[in-house]
């Protein structure tokens, strides 16, 4: 036994030097990130391959790109790793976690639009007339992903977190996301805040366990979830869908029932179903807009990194059309071979998304539908930040950034309706 955890240790250890060796060695020879917006091209990047042979094998070219996530998260999961037995199995733990049956979707349906209702509530159960968009996005999201990916309790202890302590979470990611863009990356285990914010929402984990982190499972259904709904749900509600009622009930009826049939329902001839409005957020603003890979050619001792530029891919003119920065959920009634080679929320394989055909897709538009199903029409976008008010009133693609829409407000706009 004490030789198996041995072996365990040296092999972890080498692993992690290995890592680190390839991640800060030879800086001064690596080039700028490259970024790739070819469809064909994108896929064989995210695939970790390109045009000449990499020395890098494809589970080492995700997670070079992806270490500075290991470092300001203190997680081990499929994007950090190379150790292959143990990808495997997050996978398959992770493919097993968001198997849903058909009550426990329903059981979303009915938890989503109650943790809308509530929220809309204040603390004294008065009415309230101003919520911070981001905090109610992020607040649901969060609470939809861990009732799933931890445990499905009914009575669990998602119910006894706090609203306060799931924003103090979300907002933390999100600074320590943005701060480890930079050439210096916060470090989880002196990262007190964050530590703070895990413990309150995850009181039985060991948080600085790198593979029992609860964020190697959050944050990517979190992430995945909360920054596309949020553009989505403007979209819809105030912005391109403004005048599009059968847009709202679309969405609304399958946060209610939340099946197969109910999500490609069309309604009448030419109609717009869920599946069509999800599928354009998604092209529109895909969660990841760009997926790195590490790429080490022959003859060379410096790594060099290359982006497949998703946003861009969704987004050209040449494939998608004039109105290819446009949400459209109509293109979607005929979309062409070349547009679906060019669609990739997701990732592609070998290293596409366990959620992008059913759980993804649904939760996204089981979200919007219960914000835009409860929130009633006398509700406006608002903010104190009269450049996002321009921004959001000028009927362009909405910004793409994290932090783009912290100042937006939901305001209850008394004596007036949509």
């Amino acid at each position: 036994m004490f030789l198996m955890i041995f072996t365990t240790l040296v092999a972890s250890l080498a692993c992690f030097i290995f890592l680190y060796y390839l991640l800060y060695s030879n800086r001064s020879g690596e080039s700028h990130i490259s970024r790739i917006n070819d469809p064909n091209l994108c896929r064989l990047v995210i695939a970790g391959r390109y045009k000449k042979h990499n020395q890098l094998p494809p589970l080492l070219a995700r997670a070079l790109p992806n270490q500075r996530l290991r470092i300001a998260f203190g997680i081990n999961n499929v994007f950090t790793s190379n150790d292959e037995s143990y990808v495997k199995d997050f996978v398959k733990k992770a493919k097993d976690s968001i198997k849903v049956t058909p009550d426990e979707w329903s059981y979303l349906s009915d938890h989503a639009r109650n943790v809308v209702k509530t929220y809309l509530m204040g603390s004294d159960n008065s009415p309230v007339v101003r919520i911070k968009l981001t905090s109610l996005i992020q607040v649901l999201s969060m609470r939809l992903a861990i009732w799933v990916l931890f445990g499905r309790a009914k009575d669990g202890p998602t119910y006894r977190v706090q609203d306060r302590d799931l924003v103090s979470l979300a907002e933390a990611i999100n600074q320590r996301w943005l701060a480890s863009k930079g050439n210096e990356i916060p470090r989880f285990e002196e990262d007190h805040d964050l530590q703070a914010g895990l413990s309150a929402v995850f009181p039985d984990h060991n948080i600085l366990d790198p593979e029992g982190n609860p964020l190697n499972l959050v944050m990517p259904a979190f992430e995945t979830l909360w920054r596309a709904a949020l553009r989505m749900f403007i979209e819809v509600r105030f912005i391109t869908g403004r005048r599009s009622p059968e847009w709202h009930q679309a969405l609304a009826e399958f946060a209610r029932k939340p099946t197969k049939e109910q999500f490609t329902l069309q309604g009448a001839e030419g109609g717009i179903s869920a599946e069509f409005l999800v599928s354009e957020a998604l092209r529109l603003y895909p969660p990841t807009r760009r997926i790195h890979r590490a790429f080490k050619w022959a003859g060379s001792d410096s790594t060099v990194t290359i982006a497949a530029d998703i946003e861009a891919s969704h987004s050209m003119a040449s494939i998608w059309g004039p109105d290819a920065t446009t949400f459209n959920p109509r293109r979607w009634g005929s979309i062409s071979a070349e547009q679906r080679n060019a669609y990739f929320p997701f990732g592609s394989r070998p290293f596409l998304c366990p959620a992008s055909s059913v759980f993804g897709p649904w939760m996204i538009g089981l979200l919007v539908g219960a914000l835009i199903g409860e929130l009633p029409k006398d509700w406006r976008l608002d903010s104190a930040n009269q450049a996002v008010l321009k921004d959001l009133n000028s009927g362009g693609r909405l910004r793409g950034e994290r932090d783009a829409y912290e100042e937006v407000w939901l305001a209850k706009d008394l004596g007036r309706v949509d």
